[in-house]
């Protein structure tokens, strides 16, 4: 299965086979272990972001949550203009309400 997601890892079809097959077999420390392996090799492509923003909602804090959001979106870390604008387009009328507009720099103004 190693060799499995090796072969194309920034394929989510490729990701769900193989954790869908680590859980058959009850390796789930194997299904964690994979999305931190996405989440540290390809942190600014699009499933890295989405890995990312779902280990950050995982948090208990809601407040840590808000502030690590906002610090997610004003990272200095470059990001391709396609992932974010997904990533903004859903995230943020939640986080800030169904009226905010995302202007880079500002958020929830």
């Amino acid at each position: 299965m190693e060799q499995r997601f090796r072969s194309n890892p920034l394929f989510e079809g490729n990701l769900n086979k193989v954790t869908m097959g680590y859980l058959i077999l009850g390796q789930n420390q194997k299904v964690d272990s994979i999305r931190q392996v996405v989440i540290n090799e390809f942190p600014n492509k699009k499933i890295g972001l989405s890995y990312r923003l779902n280990k950050l909602f995982r948090e208990q804090d809601s407040s840590a949550v808000v502030a690590k959001i906002g610090s997610f979106f004003r990272s200095k870390r470059p990001i391709t203009r396609r992932p974010m604008a997904a990533l903004t387009n859903i995230f943020l009328p939640t986080m800030c309400g169904m009226a905010t507009v995302y202007r880079p720099g500002n958020i929830c103004r």
